[in-house]
């Protein structure tokens, strides 16, 4: 019997190198000049990157996936951020099972795919989406490579907060008219993930998501998608918020469940986040306002391990007081999966008996919130 275990374990490797497939990506830039192709992709939650010399106008790819992925294709890693006023030049395309060519004349972003059914279902879909995302790219260039006094000026940042908010619902319009149209074709899941975005209202994707075919949804993409749906449906408003012990600046444990009795605006944040610093003073009003009324706050950190003097230090600079807890996993703490945190700053308003009453709240709307159900509080 020893023999036989030893057998299957030696085996093992074998049998998971078979399930890996082979994906050779050709690259042709003909006429462009540039001396590395930089390919990113990830496999579960490791981050790859392989970068070829680019040898007479050509470079090439032998990867080894076990399954579909999506990759990020640059030239001399100008695909990330604006240089000299420029857009970035990033072509984002399916890796799969087989031989993929990709030609270009100019900008690597306007390459062709060849060999590729997905790649082709993925160029479809790009001209059917084509309008709303160049206003959300134009939008978000000329927002971004703007002026000081541009981004000071609140005219101009209602104005393109506006403008985003007007071609994202476009964007998300024409996105869930592909899906219903194409449950078969594994761009749909891409759609998805822009429908469902950071912060999931279930109620209203879940039957989008379903619609999808048994293929794509049991695919390793459609299962996490399937998962993530699951979990935004366990924290929707009306639901019993998932208990979690975490510990405290101290080191001492604290339960979600030692507040139950009062109503606890449950925050997850991080020191190195702009946005949930500066939400830190509407937090502060509200606790003063209305720790009297049986009311507190519960800070969730988003910090590394090697950040906890960060952690502590922007508690003692922002003023907060009240209890802050943290396992210092950042986005692999297993109480952001547990509330489907994808986005930070989130909070969650919790009730007396541990239900959740409402949730991302922030400014005015969350004095005016509190105001209404605490003002007549005991």
């Amino acid at each position: 019997m020893k023999k036989i275990i030893v057998i299957v374990m030696l085996l093992l490797p074998i049998i998971s190198q078979a399930q890996m497939q082979s994906s050779v990506i050709k690259l042709d830039i003909d006429t462009v000049s540039a001396k590395r192709a930089y390919l990113i992709y990830k496999i579960g939650d490791e981050t790859m990157v392989d970068s070829p010399r680019v040898e007479n106008g050509k470079a090439m790819f032998d990867l080894k996936i076990p399954y579909p992925i999506i990759g990020k294709l640059s030239l001399d890693n100008k695909g990330f951020g604006y240089q000299n006023g420029k857009k970035p030049d990033l072509l984002t395309f399916y890796i799969e099972k087989g031989t993929i060519a990709i030609k270009t004349h100019d900008l690597i972003k306007n390459a062709v795919i060849t060999g590729s059914k997905m790649n082709d279902e993925l160029a479809m879909y790009n001209r059917f989406i084509k309008e709303p995302m160049d206003a959300l790219d134009d939008e978000a260039f000329h927002f971004n490579t703007a002026s000081r006094d541009k981004w000071q000026d609140t005219a101009y940042q209602n104005t393109y907060s506006r403008h985003m908010k007007e071609y994202l619902a476009t964007l998300k319009q024409l996105q869930t008219e592909w899906v219903k149209g194409h449950p078969d074709a594994y761009v749909s899941l891409m759609a998805m993930e822009w429908i469902i975005g950071s912060v999931i209202d279930a109620p209203a994707v879940e039957p989008l998501f379903n619609s999808l075919s048994a293929f794509l949804r049991s695919s390793v993409d459609g299962k996490a998608m399937g998962a993530r749906i699951a979990a935004a449906k366990t924290v929707a408003v009306g639901s019993i918020a998932p208990a979690f012990t975490l510990n405290d600046v101290n080191g001492s444990p604290i339960k979600l469940t030692d507040f139950r009795g009062k109503y606890v605006l449950l925050d997850f944040w991080a020191s190195w986040c702009g946005p949930c610093r500066a939400e830190n003073p509407n937090y502060i009003k509200a606790y003063r306002q209305f720790k009297d009324k049986n009311f507190t706050l519960l800070g969730v950190s988003l910090d590394r391990e090697d950040q906890k003097d960060a952690w502590l230090e922007a508690i003692k600079k922002d003023g907060l007081e009240w209890p802050q807890v943290s396992d210092l996993k950042y986005w692999d703490s297993e109480v952001t999966r547990m509330y489907d945190v994808r986005a930070i700053p989130q909070n969650f308003l919790i009730d007396p008996n541990g239900k959740i009453i409402a949730k991302n709240m922030r400014g005015e709307e969350l004095q005016q919130t509190l105001t209404a159900i605490l003002s007549s509080a005991p």
